[in-house]
């Protein structure tokens, strides 16, 4: 009973565009492409795709091998592109693209510095181990 078809939840159309925005949640859960959802009622929703944090132990124990986030990113500058920065300052961010509000902008730019602290520690502990 977890799971509902768009018509049963209520949903009558989704938006395909998306905004860049990276968060991690408590859990290290990714909160990363945003965009909104319509409503039965003509209410807009906002939506959130989310990468789950795996824990490897669970996922060894299930024999599935799990690449690290250094496997999947390679580098730090797959990072800066990840996140549509390509590791400009924030007022050059906004120049271009003109989505982001400095808030906005300020909060991706936050996320990037987490995720490569993340990978870093990442990184360090695939080459110490």
């Amino acid at each position: 009973g977890e799971l509902l078809g768009m018509k049963e939840a209520g949903v009558t159309s989704l938006t395909v565009q998306f905004t860049e925005l990276p968060f991690l949640d408590a859990n290290e859960n990714l909160h990363l492409e945003r965009s909104s959802a319509t409503l039965a009622s003509g209410k807009a929703v906002d939506m959130t795709d989310v990468y789950f944090n795996v824990d490897a132990a669970d996922a060894a124990k299930a024999g599935v091998h799990l690449p690290s986030m250094a496997d999947l990113l390679r580098d730090d500058h797959a990072l800066d592109k990840l996140v549509g920065q390509a590791a400009q300052p924030i007022s050059a961010v906004n120049a271009n693209n003109g989505n982001c509000s400095a808030h906005e902008a300020q909060a991706c730019s936050e996320a990037a510095e987490v995720l490569r602290r993340v990978m870093g520690h990442v990184e360090a502990a695939h080459t110490n181990g």
